[in-house]
């Protein structure tokens, strides 16, 4: 999948080179999730960047946390079964969780919720052996901080801790002091995730309107509960303005309430835990209510729902397990019936919405099929034809996303691609400067900017172009690489040297950074760094010929002809067995 995925999966260099002080003391995009990145980086050297794994385990985390669920669930109704049945089996079966479990990068959900679970459970545990216990409250602790450290969205379970503990009937004082711990975690990692999402430009000093903010809150809360009751029209994005709601989603968000309302006055019996269940739900889903609005293009997200869907479920469980109660067989056959064919409805769509993530062509069809006019969809379903080489296709979808929204710079970047590629340098150019009037700090524009100054053999424009890019970005390895044949093209053999011993900083197995790197130190001499550094470029990639050419040269120099034979041989078999890559190769042939 190329959304997200590459970022903070199978490009990343902390997946792909494994350095806890690294993961430990790095953001991937923009976000903090060091437990996440430690777990990618443990499955590629377990089974390397296979995806069928990394599925694999995606889904039996979400089959731990259904059990979970339902453990958490039978401790709260003291060994009862049909509460905690119906809510695991709700919160496995619901189609809005496709996205969490099929969505690679997304184990931010599935780990969140797996230690958030897992904290809840201990901590109920501390309180049932009345504080004798502290190694199991500390289990607790530890888990929270694994949990914030996979998505920040957990910063809301304190709160849950907080309603679990009066359920259980936990001393306030006592209560009170276990949970400061918690709450110093939760504003050290808010700390850190306000910190990396501080608000630019207008949104840094646009002031705090209550009535639109009050507003954002109940449109999300009405699309949430509208999606979980009838989750039609699945996408992985929600875009801005595009997602609108009707009269419908308000009626049925007033409808669930009243109906909430009443059942809460007659239900006595589960009428406590039914109120910490609407409570776990509405707190841990404030924080994506977009009472302060998200500095993207999306309004929603089905992965939002993962966790606060329990809350949810639970009241349904409830809402079972009284009709249950109730001495008319005929009314309890109904539930039960209906509650199957709930399942089996679910069942049906998750598996269909399942298929929309076979590719990232099928994954943005969809958005459009359900939402067509987003942009952002149009633009993301161009770049993956772009990908493809379906350069019409891609241009017609890239156009349509700058006609319904003029001032999305993304599509505009992307169309500069396929003019470059067609070598429409002046087009090309038109649409970059249009992009960065849209936004100035667009790292892909001024990218783009480069590779053009290359292809105009302005090398001295190329390497200013890749610096922007490089102050903007600082994860980016690709513009450095370039900014590095830009500087040796102008002489600079030492500072291009100096440019790519800093990407090999960033991603030590970098395959094209070692080979240039060895090129150059081939030509300026230095036999026995080229070879270390050639070597490893093969063993990052073994199905690289460039670098086995270089080396065949070096073996040469050094009076070792065979194994100069043996090299050229395998370059040899290597370009007659794999189509080349789009690699930036431009040190010198030898």
């Amino acid at each position: 999948m190329s959304f997200d995925d590459p970022y903070l999966c199978y490009d990343n260099p902390l997946v792909r080179h494994f350095d806890l002080k690294k993961v430990l003391t790095s953001t991937v995009a923009d976000d903090y999730m060091p437990v996440v990145t430690a777990s990618f980086a443990l499955e590629n050297k377990l089974f390397g960047l296979d995806p069928f794994y990394f599925h694999l385990d995606n889904l039996l985390l979400h089959l731990a946390n259904v059990i979970l669920v339902f453990v958490l669930l039978r401790m709260l109704t003291h060994g009862g079964l049909v509460i905690p049945g119906v809510t695991a089996l709700l919160f496995g079966l619901h189609p809005l969780h496709v996205e969490s479990v099929m969505w690679v990068s997304q184990r931010k959900d599935m780990l969140s919720t797996l230690f958030s679970l897992l904290s809840l459970l201990f901590y109920l545990l501390s309180v049932q052996k009345n504080g004798r216990s502290w190694w199991v409250y500390g289990l607790s602790l530890l888990c929270f901080l694994l949990a914030l450290g996979s998505k920040f969205m957990a910063v809301s379970l304190p709160a849950v801790t907080l309603l679990l503990a009066w359920y259980q009937g936990e001393e306030k004082k006592k209560t009170a002091l276990k949970l400061l711990p918690y709450v110093a975690l939760m504003i050290g990692f808010a700390m850190i995730h306000i910190g990396l999402h501080k608000p630019s430009g207008a949104n840094a000093t646009a002031g705090f309107d209550l009535l639109a903010a009050l507003g954002r809150g109940v449109d999300s809360l009405a699309f949430y509960l509208t999606k979980t009751i009838l989750p039609f029209k699945l996408g992985v994005f929600y875009e801005r303005n595009v997602v609108t709601l009707s009269w419908f989603e308000y009626a049925m968000l007033g409808t669930w309430t009243a109906a909430l309302v009443l059942m809460f006055k007659y239900i006595s019996s589960q009428r406590k835990l039914m109120a910490v269940s609407l409570l776990i739900f509405l707190g841990t889903l404030f924080p994506v209510l977009q009472i302060v609005p998200f500095g993207n293009n999306f309004a929603f997200a089905d992965r939002f729902m993962y966790f606060p869907s329990i809350g949810l479920f639970a009241v349904f469980g409830i809402l079972v397990s009284e009709a249950m109660k109730l001495k008319y067989k005929f009314v309890r056959a109904v539930c039960g019936g209906l509650l199957a064919g709930l399942c089996l409805s679910f069942s049906y769509l998750s598996f269909a919405q399942a298929l929309t993530w076979k590719s990232s062509e099928t994954l943005w069809q969809n958005v459009l099929n359900n939402y067509p006019k987003s942009s952002v969809a149009h633009n993301n379903l161009g770049l993956e034809l772009v990908a493809q080489d379906r350069t019409q296709e891609a241009q017609t979808i890239l156009t349509k996303a700058v006609e319904l929204n003029p001032k999305y710079a993304e599509p505009r970047v992307n169309l500069a691609v396929l003019y470059m590629q067609a070598n429409a340098l002046e087009a090309a150019k038109t649409e970059i400067a249009k992009a960065l009037e849209l936004n100035p700090s667009h790292s892909g524009a001024y990218y783009n900017l480069g590779v053009i100054a290359e292809k105009e053999n302005r090398s001295d424009l190329a390497v200013q172009s890749y610096q922007k890019v490089m102050e903007l970005d600082t994860t980016n390895v690709a513009a450095p690489v370039n900014m590095a044949a830009a500087l040796y093209r102008l002489g600079k053999k030492d500072e291009a040297v100096g440019v790519l011993k800093h990407v090999l900083e960033i991603d030590p197995g970098m395959p094209e950074a070692l080979n240039n790197l060895g090129a150059i130190y081939l030509e300026m001499g230095l036999l026995a760094e080229a070879t270390e550094a050639l070597q490893r470029a093969i063993k990052a990639d073994p199905y690289y010929e460039e670098p086995r050419k270089s080396l065949a040269v070096v073996f040469a120099r050094q009076g070792r002809m065979d194994l100069a034979a043996q090299e050229l041989q395998q370059a040899i078999e290597i370009s007659k067995q794999s189509k080349p890559k789009n690699r930036r190769r431009w040190a010198p042939s030898n």
